[in-house]
């Protein structure tokens, strides 16, 4: 099964909080055996777009560097781009 994860972070060196729970589900699914994605902002733009961290394929979409609407609109669309990509086109988004 393929799951994709959008969310503010992805952070496995956290202790706790959304961010570190998001990455804990989604790393035990890649375990399991599960094709898993995250898609999230790159915190500053100082980590590569995409890489593989314990089974999860990790896209990074630019972070923005204006207002907090602006970011919003710029983030959202890159990560419907990311969407569109993993998903290819007619697949139905559930």
């Amino acid at each position: 099964m393929r799951f994709v994860f959008l969310t503010l972070g992805y952070h496995p060196d956290l202790d706790g909080g959304g961010y570190r729970y998001a990455t804990e589900v989604a790393e035990r699914l890649a375990a399991l055996g599960h094709e898993v994605h995250a898609v999230y902002p790159n915190p500053r733009n100082t980590l590569p777009a995409s890489e593989s961290r314990n089974g999860v394929q990790l896209h990074r979409v630019p972070d923005g560097t204006g207002s907090f609407f602006a970011n919003w609109r710029t983030e959202n669309a890159a990560a419907r781009a990311v969407l569109d990509k993993l998903l290819g086109p007619g697949t139905p988004r559930t």
